[in-house]
């Protein structure tokens, strides 16, 4: 299933196991603070760990000290971020997401 807020897509695919997702961020951030305009991408993937309605993981190749939490809620998603994960300057997985649709994504990693 995918999910997705201004500036990001999150895709997660069905349980790998009943404790594993499988897990895909892509974001960008196009304003700096000041409003001027800037390019920066960000992307991770990595296998989270599921309890209860929520699920964390450290993407692969991020910040030592970067953490990931989803939260499920029906078709709505909240991620929060731990530290900097190095995605790109202002890029980050955090923010709510409503669910763009149920289908298995496609990897490529």
């Amino acid at each position: 299933m995918s999910f997705y807020r201004a500036s990001c897509t999150n895709s997660i695919s069905e349980s790998l196991d009943k404790q594993k997702l499988q897990v895909e961020f892509s974001g960008y951030q196009y304003k700096l603070a000041d409003g001027s305009l800037s390019a920066n991408t960000g992307f991770g993937e990595g296998t989270a760990s599921i309890a209860g309605n929520k699920a964390r993981f450290q993407p692969t190749r991020a910040d030592s000290e970067c953490q990931i939490t989803l939260k499920f809620s029906g078709k709505n998603l909240e991620v929060k971020q731990v530290n900097k994960c190095g995605f790109g300057l202002n890029v980050t997985a955090a923010g709510k997401y409503q669910r763009i649709n149920s289908d298995r994504p496609t990897f490529d990693w």
